[in-house]
Order: structure tokens, then sequence, then C-alpha cells
């Protein structure tokens, strides 16, 4: 019987300094991944990723998933085209190299494109 007194308050402590522990592991992680993964754009900046997909509609296209609208004309390999030339060449899986420009909606963050290569061959 006094044995049964000990065990019972022991798992409750083991169990809240387990529990403890899971959660602060859990935080430190979470803390740790947006930055690694998500750097913030400004305009000029020139950024290499995989297209995801493309919204010809919208003209917007998600490279590694993020959100970019289309300019009206703009370079692409280095030569003039308008959006909707541009959208029918863009493949999903392709890699490319874009230049960002101004934020085309604030609310989203969402960035026009000015520039794309295709960087597959």
């Amino acid at each position: 019987m006094k044995l049964s007194k000990f065990v019972a308050p022991f798992r409750i402590i083991a169990f809240a300094v387990t529990s403890l522990f899971f959660l602060v592991c859990a935080n430190a992680t979470a803390e740790e991944m947006p930055e690694s993964e998500y750097r913030e754009l400004s305009e000029g900046q020139r950024y290499t990723g995989i297209v995801d997909s493309i919204h010809t509609e919208q003209a917007l296209v998600i490279i590694d998933d993020r959100s970019f609208i289309l300019d009206r004309v703009m370079q692409f390999n280095n030569a003039s085209w308008s959006r909707e030339q541009v959208m029918n060449q863009l493949k999903p899986n392709s890699r490319i190299e874009i230049e960002v420009g101004e934020i085309a909606d604030a609310g989203r963050s969402v960035r026009l494109v000015t520039q794309i290569r295709t960087l597959d061959k």
C-alpha cells in the first residue's frame, strides 16, 4: 500500500515533465521553420524556383508556393512578350528565374513579375 501512494504522484510528475518537454520542443521547431524557408522579396530582386501552377484567367503563377502576377508586357528569355504569350509557354515543374517588380496586391503580398528566364534545358 505504501508503494501505491508513491507511484501515483510519480506518474503525474513524469507525465507533466514529458508534456512540458514536448511543448517546448514543438514550439522551438515552429519558430525556426518560417525563417529558413521564407524570405521577403524586394523590387528588382531575382528569385529562382519551380513553377507549381499557372492560372491564365488571373495571370497568376505559383512558384514554390508563392503567388506572382505577370506584368502586361515583360521580358521572357531576353525578348519582349505579352503576358498571354508567356502564360502559354510556362509549364508546371519548369525551373525558372524571375525578377520581381512592385507589390500588386498588398493584402496578400503578391508581386508583379517583370522578367522570366527558363532554366530547363
